[in-house]
């Protein structure tokens, strides 16, 4: 495995080099507004069910006290995790460590460029995990774009050792059917578990076939986090033929795009010791929510 050559990621600290921004982790163009959805925020304005532009307000208690530029990091911002003193701050070249012990002047930690978008972020103990939700030439931080349409192309998790803030280390990858737009983690004592959210299949991707209608599991040893593997699929919606059992979309259902994977994954863990999940709820496109008995 390419990622298990240590930290592939340069280590950008004291005097870093620029990171390449890589056209293919651009965000997706953005679509134009459906006239049923404008309808509906109307209706939401009208009834008092959102704020108006003009009425938008925050909590008292809320005060903006730092803004911290980009600096070597130049892709477009993620996602944030904290641990104690620390944050850590996803971006589409890779991800930034910040000491907030002074919340009014953070300081950087670290910033290692592993390009792959979306690179949304989660931490628990000495590890640090990134989705990348783009399809890549391989699964090491020196990737470039590469089309989906092709066998070799990578896309998945990535795990790192951050037992030294300062020095991240690039431990594993586990390639996941659709990449990984997000995540989300069960930690227990002796392994973390990863429950990826991925979507928008299509029948020219060999490593995304429709129909996508499962999420990937993933455990990660503690003291092995090299030894990171994908141990379940559940199906959320199971069926024949290309749809699957999710929603076939139109003409079917007309105005309804089909079921083309989950996001936003919510797990509720036993009240046990080690909390392995009980169970695990998912919000699917285009408006299911299915849940599993983990």
């Amino acid at each position: 495995m390419a990622a298990a050559g240590g930290l592939l990621a340069a280590l950008l600290t004291a005097a870093p080099a620029a990171a390449i921004p890589d056209p293919g982790d651009s965000p997706a163009a953005e679509k134009e507004v459906s006239r049923s959805d404008q309808a509906e925020a109307r209706r939401a304005i009208e009834s008092g069910a959102i704020p108006a532009q003009d009425e938008v307000v925050h909590s008292d208690n809320i005060r903006h006290v730092a803004h911290i530029p980009k600096d070597v990091l130049s892709g477009t911002n993620s996602d944030l995790a904290f641990q104690g003193r620390y944050a850590f701050a996803g971006n589409y070249d890779g991800f930034r460590i910040f000491d907030i012990s002074n919340p009014k002047a953070p300081k950087t930690v670290a910033q290692v460029l592993c390009p792959g978008s979306q690179n949304d972020i989660s931490v628990s103990g000495d590890l640090l995990f990134l989705s990348t939700d783009s399809s890549r030439s391989d699964d090491s931080c020196n990737s470039t774009t590469q089309p989906a349409t092709e066998k070799s192309s990578w896309e998945g998790m990535k795990v790192f050792d951050i037992s030294d803030k300062r020095n991240p280390r690039y431990v594993a990858a586990v390639e996941t059917a659709c990449g990984s737009h997000t995540h989300t983690l069960v930690p227990e004592s002796r392994n973390v578990y990863i429950y990826v959210s991925s979507y928008s299949p299509n029948a020219a991707y060999p490593d995304c076939q429709p129909p996508h209608d499962g999420i990937s599991v993933i455990k990660v040893p503690r003291k092995a986090p090299h030894k990171a593997a994908l141990v379940g699929f559940p199906v959320l919606f199971p069926g024949e033929g290309p749809d699957g059992g999710g929603n076939p979309g139109g003409p079917t259902n007309p105005g309804v795009s089909k079921t083309t994977g989950c996001h936003d994954i919510t797990v509720l863990p036993r009240r046990t010791w080690p909390p392995v999940p009980a169970w695990a709820t998912a919000s699917c496109s285009p408006s299911k929510t299915r849940s599993v008995r983990g």
